[in-house]
């Protein structure tokens, strides 16, 4: 008989959670699904936190305010009201304005029926769509066709990034220079996909480094998953041949777990 493991915190603990004093219920293949989704840390919390006011009270749907769930998840309200039209986005949740605030029969009621985000009043009622086979989201596996793609994103919900072009007042003489000076770089940095992995990071180290220290990632530890992008990228070339660096990184970074408690109050745009 295996011998079970002793919690070695358990003794300077002052809590003592227990089922008795309250848990929430969800079913396996739901658990499931979350678990192998690749959510934000943000992203999960207010995904639980939905859950909690609704399964947590056998409620189908719960009317709150965006500062609730941000108070409860310790994100700004900013940045869980993109969260919240993110994961709507997504098919993950629905909401919409409550029947209890709002009449949304006219504009004037300070609905949009479009988003159907109630902006005049605070409160709106949210759900968690548990159908995760409708989920329209970076996951692993595409629940609809059971394709697993190892990419990990799902091309309906993340369009692919349109194809670099010049801006409009650029004159036919700049473009032909700049094409001329850099025909051979471009060339060797396009057929490559680490080297333009190399260039995109070095162009956006700021960004990169900004957004690490928001997850509570270090400069070590930044460093090191930068090295393992590179050895996943040089190992798999076909796999790794991607045009949005940016949501790349951003994706294996949410994954890591942080050496330092995470800071939501600012996202920056990748």
């Amino acid at each position: 008989m295996i011998k079970p493991l002793k919690n070695p915190w358990k003794s300077s603990s002052k809590i003592n959670p227990q089922k008795e004093n309250g848990y929430r219920q969800i079913a396996t293949d739901v658990l499931h699904a979350l678990m192998s989704a690749r959510f934000t840390g943000g992203e999960l919390s207010v995904i639980l936190c939905i859950i909690d006011h609704t399964y947590g009270y056998h409620k189908q749907s719960d009317t709150l305010a965006v500062s609730v769930i941000a108070n409860e998840t310790k994100i700004s309200e900013r940045f869980c009201r993109k969260i919240l039209k993110k994961l709507r986005a997504q098919q993950v949740i629905y909401f919409e304005p409550s029947l209890n605030h709002s009449s949304g029969v006219n504009h004037s009621s300070g609905v949009n029926h479009r988003s159907g985000v109630n902006h005049r009043s605070p409160l709106n009622a949210y759900l968690f769509n548990k159908h995760y086979d409708t989920w329209l989201q970076r996951s692993g596996v595409n629940h609809r066709s059971g394709v697993n793609h190892s990419s990990g994103v799902n091309q309906r919900a993340v369009p692919p990034e349109p194809a670099g072009h010049l801006p409009l007042n650029h004159s036919s003489a700049t473009k032909d220079k700049e094409t001329k000076d850099n025909n051979t770089k471009d060339k060797i940095i396009a057929a490559t996909p680490i080297l333009r992995f190399r260039k995109w990071q070095k162009e956006n180290s700021d960004k990169i480094s900004e957004i690490a220290k928001i997850r509570g990632i270090g400069s070590r530890q930044l460093e090191a998953e930068i090295a393992k992008m590179e050895t996943w990228i040089i190992g798999d070339p076909q796999k790794g041949n991607k045009t949005r660096w940016g949501a790349f990184i951003n994706s294996w970074l949410g994954r890591v777990e942080p050496e330092q408690e995470r800071d939501y109050d600012h996202v920056p745009g990748l």
